[in-house]
């Protein structure tokens, strides 16, 4: 990972939001679901992570990936973040590209999760930016997604970031 930043990676809750960001990219596999016809979301499984955190200065094969997680005011008991994910495969950092950041308004529900606020936060940011991993990898079907507790129904709204 390239850098963290935002509101929830600074400050008194940085710690624990890291916590939970590192504890999801440790799983072996999480819970997947897909669109089926008319909308509606239907499990898939587990889709396997092959993606882990790695510090160090040998990126070689080391996909880049930057964030920026902001927190969105308390909606009915639900909570939300705002994130920006930037993600460069190895051949794009080999051509010293830039990523095209994605911006998105994630939804969760920390009780569901078990988890106070600031590390379910890190949990749901990582798991966006694994999602968007394994998509852009090819390891993750496009109508596939990965599942949490409380996460809002259809693809969150995106926009790419000038």
């Amino acid at each position: 990972m390239l850098g963290i930043d935002g509101d929830l990676a600074a400050g008194v809750h940085a710690a624990r939001f890291t916590a939970g960001l590192h504890a999801a990219f440790a799983e072996e596999a999480f819970r997947a679901e897909r669109s089926v016809d008319g909308g509606a979301w239907k499990s898939a499984g587990r889709a396997r992570n092959r993606f882990k955190l790695f510090e160090g200065d040998d990126t070689k094969d080391a996909w880049l990936v930057t964030l920026v997680a902001d927190s969105l005011p308390d909606s009915a008991g639900r909570a939300g973040i705002r994130v920006v994910i930037g993600v460069l495969s190895p051949q794009a950092v080999k051509l010293n590209a830039r990523p095209l950041p994605l911006r998105e308004d994630l939804i969760f529900d920390p009780a569901a999760m078990k988890l106070d606020l600031p590390s379910a936060a890190g949990r749901v940011a990582a798991l966006r930016v694994l999602e968007r991993l394994h998509h852009l990898d090819g390891q993750l079907e496009e109508k596939t997604r990965l599942s949490w507790p409380g996460r809002a129904s259809g693809f969150a709204k995106s926009a790419a970031v000038e």
